[in-house]
Parts: C-alpha cells; structure tokens; sequence
C-alpha cells in the first residue's frame, strides 16, 4: 500500500522543533519538509499513530485525500466523489464536519463549499446510528484549486490531559511550553530548572516528561481510551499497530532519574500549588517534580549547579501594569541576590515595545531565542543570565 501523504500542523515559528522531533521518530518518516504553518512527510499506518502519539510540538495531524480543479457546483461534487474516503469513515457512519479556506476562487463562499461537501459525502451518513462519528474535513482553496484533507487527530494535541482543573486563567499551550524547553535544553538537557511562577505545573510537567523520555500522548490515552484520536473510529484502524506503539513508547521511558535532579515550581496560591501536583500525578511525572507554596522573595534557588530559571509569569492583558512591573523588578532583585550565574528563560508577548514591557523592569539583559503566536496573542521566548 502507499504511504500517506502526512502533514504535522504547529504554531507559527516551531516548525523546525516539529522538523527535529519527527525525525526522530526514525526511518518510517518519508521525506519530511518544513513548510508554512508546519511539517509535511509521508508514512504508513504506525507513522500516522506515532506522529500523533509522541509528538511534542505538533497542534494535529492532516492526511491528504486527494485534491482537483473545480470552478462550479456540480464540478466539485462530482469530483470530491471520485475521491476515496472509505478508508477514512466508520463502519457505523460518518458526518463530515468542514473548514473550508478559499482564496481566488470561483466557488468563493465558504458556507456553500461547505454545503457541497455534504451533498458529495451524504452516502457515508447513517443518520440513525448512535455509533456513527462526527469526522473533521478540510477544504483549501487556491485559485479554484482544491486539496481535500481529514483530520487525524480528534482534539488538539496540545491537550495531554493531565491539566483536568479550570481554574487556571489563559494557561499556555502545553506544545508552546514544549517546543522551547527543547530550544533551551539543547544546550544542556540534564539542567536543573526551578519555576517561580509555577501555577499548574505546565513548564515542569513538559519539562520531566521530555527529560524521562515519556510520550506525551499516553496521559492522553490513559484518560480517553478509545476516544483519544480521530483514527481510532476508522475502518481501517490498526489496533494491533497502534498498541505496537505504545508498547514502544511506554519501552523508551527512562524509569530512574540518572542525575537525581528534581525540578522546583514554587507558587504564592496555595491552592494552585495543589493543582499542580495533581497534574503532576495524571502526567506520572511527580516523583521529579516538588512544588511549593512560597512567594516569590520567598522561593530558594538552591541549585546543585548553575541551573535554568525557566519560567511563564503574569503578564495578563488585563493586569496591572504598574503592579507588573513591581514585580519584575522583584524578580530581577531576587535572582540577583540568590541565583547568580544562573540561566533564565522566560515565556512573555511579543507585541510591545521594549520601553513598554514589563520584562525590562527586572533590570536583566535579555536575547530573543525563540517566538510564536497563540490564540492571537504573539509569544516570544527571552532568555538571560543572571550577573
């Protein structure tokens, strides 16, 4: 059989993190190629399982169905017809729902394309089954050029589901978090890191599950089962496969701590603080994780070595800013007082002026090493030394 013509969506500027990693999922990845807005490659059943499992940075996984020229109704029904979907559709039936991008198109309204598609596709809707599923279809247009691709993924992959509270206000993606740790960690992948701003635990829970080697899809699996991925509903679903590669996965985590390092989160909520550690347990991660409710004049940076200071602070765009910038220079005091030498690393928006960030009043020197945009809102990763 063909390989499938695969494509790893990301975040806007974590497209070679994305490259990296799905090299490393070896031999099986075909051709991989950063293109806009992601990765694209070729691989069989157990790549398409694996890129969905074990992959850090990737926001869903597309495959290609097939893709013609259409300029009229009838055409594009017609032709989408002629495409084989069987492959991608439950034995108890499927509805497609449809995004649709169209740029220089004839057929220029969205909400008719997506019409069509479901006049095209109607022969897979049972329409009584309880069984059936609700299956994801993109349509890209391109000067009346239109490649059709299915949604291999289900929810977003950022979500591993070991975050189960909503109390946490505007949490980070966990593939944001992800991508630059790995940025960071290239230069020394056994640091000791401390968040003093820890909240519910994002940046050391990715953090312990890239240093043991854990996939970040089995916390995912242990929570939804069968419910996990989009192609677990497939007819031609390979369950044999897919517990192949989770074996494997669950074969390459790195049981004991090699350097005894324990990262540190400290966070002035209590109540967070627990949240924390719940996550911690759903991610089977806290035995190299301690976290502690202490403010942040209050924390100990009491590294081995020279370590990292990687962290996400406030920076709501309802916040304070007068109240922010207190306490960075807080912050800015503190690390000099208790952690000189160290390495920081902090997550802030990217869409200020310098005078205008907060980051600035710390009094730190800080380099670009990274930066992205999520739900709107533009990222960047500083980093810094404390003198």
């Amino acid at each position: 059989m063909k390989p499938l013509q695969l494509f790893a969506q990301t975040l806007p500027g974590l497209e070679a993190v994305l490259l990296q990693e799905l090299q490393s999922l070896g031999p099986g990845v075909i051709n991989p190629k950063i293109v806009r807005g992601g990765v694209k490659f070729s691989g069989h059943d157990n790549v398409l399982y694996a890129s969905n499992f074990q992959l850090r940075t990737a926001s869903r996984i597309l495959v290609k169905v097939g893709s013609f020229r259409a300029s009229k109704e009838g055409e594009f029904v017609h032709k989408l017809k002629q495409l084989d979907f069987t492959r991608f559709v439950s034995n108890e039936g499927t509805t497609f729902q449809t995004t649709t991008r169209l740029k220089g198109c004839r057929l220029y309204h969205t909400g008719m394309v997506d019409n069509l598609v479901q006049t095209a596709l109607r022969q897979f809707d049972s329409g009584e089954s309880l069984n059936s599923c609700s299956q994801r279809l993109i349509v890209s247009g391109v000067n009346d050029k239109m490649s059709i691709a299915i949604d291999t993924s289900g929810e977003d992959l950022h979500r591993r589901h070991y975050r189960q509270s909503s109390i946490v206000k505007m949490p980070i993606r966990e593939t944001v978090v992800a991508a630059f740790l790995q940025q960071i960690l290239r230069e020394d992948p056994n640091v000791e890191i401390i968040d003093p701003f820890c909240g519910s635990g994002t940046v050391l829970i990715e953090a312990a599950l890239i240093a043991s080697n854990t996939a970040p899809g089995l916390s995912r699996y242990r929570m939804l089962k069968n419910n996990s991925y989009a192609f677990q509903k497939w007819s031609s679903f390979n369950e044999e496969r897919f517990q192949d590669v989770i074996q494997s996965a669950k074969k390459a985590i790195i049981t004991k701590n090699p350097v005894s390092i324990k990262y540190k989160g400290y966070d002035r909520d209590q109540g967070i603080v627990k949240v924390a550690q719940k996550c911690a347990e759903i991610a089977r991660v806290e035995d190299r994780i301690n976290f502690s409710h202490s403010a942040l004049m209050s924390s100990k940076f009491d590294f081995q070595n020279q370590g990292l200071i990687f962290t996400n602070p406030p920076w709501g765009l309802r916040s304070d800013s007068r109240k922010l910038r207190r306490l960075y220079a807080a912050f800015g005091d503190t690390l000099r007082q208790n952690a000189s030498g160290s390495k920081v690393a902090v997550i802030a928006p990217g869409n200020q002026r310098q005078k205008d960030n907060v980051l600035w009043a710390s009094g730190l020197s800080w380099e670009k090493a990274g930066s992205t945009s999520s739900g709107g809102q533009p990222l960047i990763l500083w980093k810094s030394q404390v003198p």
